[in-house]
């Protein structure tokens, strides 16, 4: 990853920045973030900003505490994003676990070809991806097409998903 930053030589203020951070997703996956900023670019930026600043003119007052109050909004942001990944990888946990017991259809298929469907046995992660378990069958819950539960008198009820 390359990323550059510079500062104006007579206000210390930063004029420009380039590059395209990326991030890891949970399966290790590269994802890009376009134009965004990590803490420690952020950091890097503005202690740099203040190293070239003109000692003759330093930083307005209020123009570091506004570069501060951004800051700030980006360790928040940043930490809302990490609880929010938490609760969605529960949430798509519990889903595949209420469907334990209840048979299933997936697009995915075997090594010999066959669509991979039947009774739900049990739910896990691996490597952050939510699975649900067919006999000897670990298939992502994203490739759950339909999801079939008992009910107490004995017909079933049909629910479609769109993998979840």
């Amino acid at each position: 990853m390359s990323t550059t930053g510079t500062t104006s030589p007579l206000t210390g203020a930063i004029t420009s920045y380039s590059g395209a951070p990326t991030n890891t997703n949970a399966a290790g996956q590269a994802t890009s973030t376009g134009d965004s900023v990590s803490e420690n670019q952020f950091l890097n930026l503005l202690v740099t900003q203040l190293q070239n600043q003109d000692p003759t003119q330093p930083m307005d007052d209020s123009q570091f505490v506004s570069e501060l109050a951004q800051f700030s909004s980006l360790q928040e942001t940043t930490n809302l994003n990490t609880t929010m990944s938490g609760f969605t990888s529960t949430s798509s946990l519990q889903t595949a676990a209420s469907m334990i017991g209840a048979s299933v259809t997936t697009s995915a298929t075997d090594s010999s070809g066959n669509a991979i469907g039947g009774e739900v046995t049990s739910a896990a992660t691996s490597n952050g991806v939510v699975n649900v378990v067919i006999g000897s069958n670990s298939v992502p819950l994203s490739d759950v097409t339909g999801v079939t539960y008992p009910s107490a008198s004995g017909t079933s009820t049909t629910s479609s998903t769109s993998g979840s």
